[in-house]
């Protein structure tokens, strides 16, 4: 878990930040941590690892709540994790990094 935090310079909707519960700028989240982190972005197995996550928190958001899922990466990660249903919503960090998200 962690607790996501909203900048108000992110491109983030009011519509989406219902969704994702967030109040005073941040929610609660699932954290995906430097699951898919390769050469090969398309590799298979980081896709059936992302899958089996996403599964996970799936079935521990009935026990602990939380709907959003948030993964922070690299710029050439991006499209990856659009095709796994993430959506974007930062802009660059100064670590180079962006947040993603998946509303369970």
């Amino acid at each position: 878990m962690t607790i996501l935090e909203i900048g108000e310079e992110w491109p983030v909707s009011k519509t989406m930040m219902k969704k994702m519960n967030i109040i005073n700028g941040v929610a609660p989240a699932f954290l995906i941590g430097q699951l898919c982190k390769a050469d090969d972005i398309f590799d298979p197995v980081g896709k059936t690892l992302t899958e089996f996550a996403i599964a996970r928190f799936n079935s521990v958001r009935t026990l602990c709540g939380g709907r959003v899922i948030c993964v922070d990466c690299k710029k050439e990660l991006i499209k990856y994790y659009e095709s796994q249903g993430f959506v974007l919503i930062s802009t660059e960090s100064e670590e180079g990094l962006y947040r993603m998200v998946l509303l369970l």
